[in-house]
């Protein structure tokens, strides 16, 4: 009598300890850095005026911090593949050097005038440290855990593609958001808004790719386009905000930051199409 063995499903394995630990100094490095962002870089007439980090590079340090965490999410669950590795220690080093040059940069205008401190000239906040020392806890926890892999597949690089091109949009959108807010609060709103959609669609696709993704930043993408073309040719119903530009229509100037952010929102719209009528 043979007697037949039932094999037990196993359980699934368990991350291990350096990958825990690599991605809870990952949250916390992106977190730093978003609250250094949120803190004041600069304070002007004796304190009176505070300034944060998004109304400068801080929108652009948030950006890559936020793509750092879902570059790290993207390469633990992708099989740890080396490049997403080096993008997102990339990223963190960028947040490093971009900080210690904001750094460097106000500490050389406030101290090459004498009477700064007398005439309430700009003085430096926490904030570009604060970011500056997240950037250093993110670039030193994107080496604690190793690669397995050595490559990534086309579609994985074109995901990388899009989401390089829609955190650039976002990044600039929300750079601008806190200026047309001063001047409309529902023109504010809609930068924020596509800050806010850009972002968190440029994150997900570094995750995770699925043709109604694919969709939704298409829609996204061609919807603040034409209102952008619009608002150019034609004008929007909200007092000007005085940026200097080319004016081509009788509306808004084409601004660099404009031009910008529709570029990446281009690039956005000839990756994504394809992928969303592979259906894949």
């Amino acid at each position: 009598m043979s007697t037949v063995e039932t094999a037990m499903p196993r359980a699934p394995r368990a991350p291990g300890a350096r990958v825990v630990i690599g991605t809870a100094a990952v949250a916390a490095g992106v977190a730093i850095v978003l609250v250094g962002v949120a803190l004041p870089w600069l304070t002007l007439q004796h304190g009176q005026e505070v300034v944060n980090g998004v109304l400068g590079d801080g929108a652009y340090l948030a950006t890559a911090a936020i793509g750092a965490g879902a570059l790290w999410t993207a390469y633990l669950l992708s099989g740890r593949p080396g490049p997403l590795r080096a993008l997102a220690a990339g990223a963190a080093f960028l947040i490093v050097y971009w900080t210690v040059f904001d750094v460097e940069r106000i500490v050389t205008t406030v101290t090459d005038d004498p009477l700064a401190g007398a005439m309430g000239a700009p003085l430096m906040g926490p904030g570009p440290l604060v970011a500056a020392v997240g950037g250093v806890v993110l670039l030193g926890a994107t080496f604690s855990v190793p690669a397995l892999a050595g490559g990534m597949r086309r579609t994985q690089w074109m995901r990388v593609l899009l989401a390089a091109a829609l955190l650039a949009a976002g990044a600039v959108h929300l750079q601008q958001a806190p200026e047309h807010l001063e001047v409309s609060t529902v023109l504010g709103l809609g930068f924020l808004a596509a800050a806010v959609t850009q972002l968190g669609l440029g994150a997900a696709v570094l995750v995770r790719g699925h043709w109604l993704l694919y969709a939704a930043i298409v829609a996204d993408c061609a919807l603040f386009f034409l209102l952008y073309a619009y608002a150019v040719v034609h004008g929007l119903p909200f007092p000007s905000h005085g940026d200097a530009g080319i004016q081509v229509g009788a509306g808004e100037p084409v601004t660099l930051s404009g031009v910008l952010s529709k570029l990446g929102e281009a690039v956005a719209i000839l990756v994504a199409l394809p992928l969303a009528l592979r259906g894949r």
